[in-house]
């Protein structure tokens, strides 16, 4: 059985895959050395302190992230073939 913090994770990831049109599954593989065991991260402090609290949406932020790792992708695509290009 999944932990919460699991269940969140899985669904994020359906939430971006559908996001991104992509037919990847999910493929549990041992933690990295250095991988920290919990992720999870906890806002209230800030809220309390600072007064903040997120501005964004989970699936505006998301669909805003995507299209700006697609864009840094098509950018890099364009330069290398552009660098390609110029030594042919």
């Amino acid at each position: 059985m999944l932990s919460i913090a699991m269940r969140k994770q899985v669904i994020y990831f359906v939430l971006i895959i559908g996001f991104i049109g992509s037919s990847s599954k999910i493929v549990h593989l041992k933690a990295m050395e250095d991988d920290p065991r919990k992720r999870k991260p906890d806002i209230e402090r800030a809220r309390l302190i600072l007064n903040w609290f997120p501005k964004v949406e989970l699936t505006d932020g998301l669909i805003s992230t995507i299209d700006y790792f697609k864009n840094e992708l098509n950018r890099n695509d364009n330069q290398w073939s552009m660098k390609q290009r110029m030594t042919d």
